[in-house]
């Protein structure tokens, strides 16, 4: 346990208009008072989060939160909880793995972008090849990282598949880490002819004057993966 002088800001950071919420009266809330702004005593581990849920679930509406049934009572949870529940499974390992939300109805808009990307993996090959120790470091995570099962060789009958998206990479380097001196960055901004793939963030960053929503997923199938063996 870590105990701090504060945790995070007053939430909900401002009173939340509940009232008409058709809450149903044999509902036992944990906190009754869940709609007004106030101090957070406490946060659980994602360790212990699946313990304390309870069998119970109920949607007050369209466009309206979700109670989720828990040891403590009845909590209200939003949209995110909701995804988390539905999308999150534990591996072999024990860690908690959650699929990225994605939108269909753009995702099929995605065109391909690999001329783009095959250029900047030719680039990334001069540049791993005027230095050998960089390219060893490299070829290194890249076989780390088909270990771990992030990534796979796409078979031939996949090559066509649609929709595509190549997700270049490239290496930067920091010589003074004494963990990790070579990291890899994904450019999920690699442009296409779409539309779509031009006002989507790189790697699920915040853009200024663009929402995540707004954009579908580069980490389903078939996703290109341009690496150097």
């Amino acid at each position: 346990m870590l105990v701090l002088p504060s945790i995070t800001v007053k939430l909900p950071q401002s009173t939340v208009e509940a009232r008409h919420w058709p809450i149903p009266k044999h509902v036992e809330l944990a906190d009754p008072t869940f709609a007004v702004t106030g101090d957070i005593d406490m946060i659980l581990g994602a360790a212990h989060f699946f313990q304390i849920l309870r069998y119970g679930r109920i949607s007050l509406g369209e466009e309206l939160p979700l109670l989720q049934n828990t040891e403590f009572g009845w909590v209200v949870s939003g949209e995110c909880l909701f995804h988390f529940l539905k999308n999150t499974t534990r591996n072999s390992e024990g860690r908690y793995v959650v699929k990225l939300p994605k939108r269909d109805e753009l995702l099929w808009q995605l065109k391909d972008n690999k001329y783009n990307a095959t250029r900047r993996f030719f680039s990334l090959e001069r540049s791993l090849g005027s230095s050998p120790d960089k390219k060893a470091m490299y070829q290194q995570f890249i076989h780390e990282y088909v270990r771990l099962g992030h990534m796979r060789e796409i078979g031939p009958d996949e090559i066509d598949a649609q929709p595509q998206y190549y997700l270049p990479h490239h290496a930067v380097m920091k010589l003074d880490s004494t963990t990790t001196k070579l990291r890899t960055v994904f450019d999920a901004s690699c442009r296409s002819n779409s539309e779509v793939a031009e006002r989507c963030p790189a790697s699920w960053s915040h853009n200024l004057g663009h929402s995540r929503d707004d954009c579908p997923p580069f980490s389903n199938p078939p996703v290109r993966d341009i690496c150097g063996h």
